[in-house]
């Protein structure tokens, strides 16, 4: 009986040993690019001819070779999952230093924007509408800043407005924390002798007899009202209580809510009511959530505004969740971030210096590109 079975056996491989060499030496290659198509092409030869050869000596030795061929096949599309997923992260990683070299590009790199058709278009009839580019870059870079930063005056931090313009590569005078200066400068032109473009004073330094106040502020509202930018830094609103501060803050729709103190460190996360406004947008994506603890949390920390019927300004960051809760529905209380004048104006009443340092200079950077920008567009 068991000769008939060998026999049988031994009929019935005939075929199979007659084809078997070019089965074996085709199968690896073809399961190999099946499963690897993204394998460097001379690694797969490489690994191939290994496993042929390994294949041909068992088939020599009369070892079993179907086991062998699925396991080589199994190994292979290891190795391809490997260098596929090897080459996805390599694919991510330069992804996201593309978005990063782009996004700090964009800092610097402003929009033109204009009000007419590109110069590659035909130039057009001219009719009784007076036409006029506006290269917004080259305004912006050539504008005339004056900067107040009280902070020039604290040794044991740096001055976060200035870095915001050095790293912008922007001209400014810099009146430090001079007050005096900068009066004297904001009754003169600028150094060009034309008017200031943009006034920025940031008053931040807990110091009350040295706030700004009574005639700055007078010289702020004739600034805005002749079309110029200022971007105002105050903690101090609640000590002032003159007419030339009220008016400006009236003039605007604003008025003062009340004073922020001793707060702890979540309550000092605002809330954002404008999430799409360009303050926080352009040209730097800006999240402001990192406190730190430079200003002692039990003092003051600054002050709150609410909206008025008197303007149309736009509250911003505000302590509490929008719609923010007022005796008056219409309004908009806790503020402590918003802007007017179409955009000319900016009032920070919270801390620079008890935020994270990163976020700050990014957010100073899109005040002063969006305080010039509405300047430039209200003036053309």
């Amino acid at each position: 009986m068991s000769k008939y079975v060998t026999f049988l056996l031994c009929y019935t491989m005939i075929p199979l040993k007659r084809f078997l060499p070019f089965f074996i030496l085709i199968a690896p290659f073809y399961l190999s690019t099946f499963a690897c198509a993204n394998i460097n092409l001379s690694t797969l030869q490489t690994q191939t001819a290994l496993n042929v050869q390994a294949t041909m000596i068992k088939i020599q030795s009369g070892e079993e070779t179907q086991p062998t061929i699925v396991a080589q096949g199994i190994e292979l599309t290891n190795q391809a999952q490997n260098l596929h997923n090897q080459e996805t992260q390599v694919a991510v990683k330069s992804y996201d230093l593309t978005e990063a070299y782009q996004r700090l590009e964009s800092v610097k790199q402003f929009i033109t924007e204009t009000t007419t058709p590109s110069s590659t278009e035909e130039t057009p009839v001219p009719t009784a509408t007076a036409t006029r580019i506006i290269n917004m870059k080259e305004l912006i870079f050539s504008a005339n800043i004056l900067l107040f930063e009280d902070m020039a005056g604290v040794y044991n931090t740096t001055r976060y407005i200035k870095e915001a313009l050095d790293k912008l590569e922007l001209k400014y005078t810099d009146t430090k924390d001079m007050q005096g200066e900068f009066k004297k400068q904001l009754l003169a032109k600028a150094p060009n002798g034309k008017a200031w473009d943009l006034i920025i004073a940031a008053d931040e330094a807990r110091s009350i007899h040295n706030s700004l106040k009574g005639e700055f502020f007078s010289l702020f509202q004739d600034h805005l009202e002749q079309n110029g930018a200022v971007i105002l830094e105050t903690w101090n609103l609640d000590t002032l209580n003159d007419n030339a501060a009220n008016s400006l803050l009236s003039k605007c729709g604003l008025a003062y809510h009340g004073d922020m103190y001793d707060l702890r460190f979540e309550s000092q996360v605002f809330y954002t009511l404008q999430p799409a406004h360009p303050i926080l947008n352009e040209p730097n994506y800006v999240s402001l959530y990192s406190v730190t603890n430079y200003w002692d949390a039990k003092g003051d920390l600054g002050d709150l505004l609410k909206t008025t019927s008197s303007g149309a300004a736009a509250a911003i960051f505000s302590r509490k969740p929008n719609p923010a809760i007022c005796s008056d529905s219409q309004q908009t209380c806790w503020v402590t971030l918003a802007t007017c004048y179409d955009g000319r104006f900016i009032i920070q009443t919270f801390s620079t210096h008890q935020y994270d340092r990163a976020s700050m200079v990014l957010l100073w950077q899109n005040y002063i590109y969006n305080a010039l920008k509405n300047h430039f567009l209200k003036s053309s």
